[in-house]
């Protein structure tokens, strides 16, 4: 519901604060619900030569929450592999190429909803 919701968002922005080293969103906030094991990806356009910060928070309910970026030739190119409900993750080397990047969230443990968002330099 609302509160969930805005519990969502309020920890993105926190993330973000703490995090986001002051990069802009690119992405607008994707949320969805998750059983336990879920997987959930979406689309993010990243440009050769900027460098990003995907956030990922889950409602209390999400105990670990795992993001993986992934490029147009289906590398794995990083992940957040910390054990909590939400992710943080930089893109490091940052793209050598422009094109769509595919972001994997998961919930390993727990279940419920999150939000996740990309921000760039």
């Amino acid at each position: 519901g609302g509160a969930e919701a805005d519990f969502i968002a309020n920890r993105i922005r926190q993330l973000h604060a703490q995090f986001g080293k002051g990069r802009a969103a690119v992405t607008p906030v994707v949320r969805v619900n998750l059983a336990t094991n879920g997987e959930q990806v979406f689309n993010a356009k990243l440009t050769a030569g900027h460098c990003y910060t995907v956030i990922g928070a889950g409602s209390p309910s999400v105990k670990d929450l795992d993001v993986v970026l992934i490029d147009q030739s289906k590398v794995e190119l990083q992940k957040d592999s910390t054990h909590d409900g939400f992710a943080v993750m930089d893109t490091s080397p940052c793209p050598r190429f422009t094109g769509n990047y595919v972001v994997k969230i998961r919930v390993s443990k727990g279940a419920g909803q999150f939000g996740a968002q990309v921000f760039s330099d």
